[in-house]
């Protein structure tokens, strides 16, 4: 009897053991594989509102087959449509507009840049406009990675 007691409670901590990996397993995420496999590499800005310094998004620029993805994401999504631009100079004094890019909509914009075009007129600052009626107003500006 003492032996079958043995068998009996490995049997159950086997189950045990089983229904916990059972329930526990993560599926590895899909993963999407760029084109031709090669690794694209992003350069990352944080947004930082220009009011109180907090983080309010980020401006990721990912080269791919020649052209620059330009895109600006907020950490909330707003509603009012926000024009955004690159412009030469600096923040505090903002140059001519180099590239315009799409609008900043529900709290993102993606835009194409032709990649050597873009290096040409590098150091850049972005700047985005509280809206289309008020460009003189910037909810926020950032020097572009280089």
């Amino acid at each position: 009897m003492g032996k079958n007691i043995f068998i009996i409670i490995g049997i159950i901590a086997l189950i045990v053991v089983g229904v916990f990996l059972l329930y526990n397993k993560q599926e590895e995420p899909e993963v999407a594989i760029p084109v031709e496999q090669e690794e694209l590499e992003s350069l990352v800005s944080t947004l930082l509102s220009q009011d109180d310094g907090k983080e309010i998004g980020a401006l990721v620029f990912t080269e791919i087959e020649g052209e620059t993805e330009v895109v600006v994401k907020f950490a909330e999504d707003v509603e009012t449509a926000h024009p955004a631009h690159l412009h030469s100079g600096s923040c505090y004094a903002l140059g001519e507009i180099q590239f315009s890019l799409n609008d900043v909509v529900e709290g993102f914009s993606r835009t194409m840049l032709n990649t050597l075009e873009l290096q040409d007129k590098l150091p850049l600052v972005l700047n985005v406009h509280k809206s289309e009626d008020e460009l003189d107003t910037s909810i926020f500006c950032v020097a572009t990675p280089s």
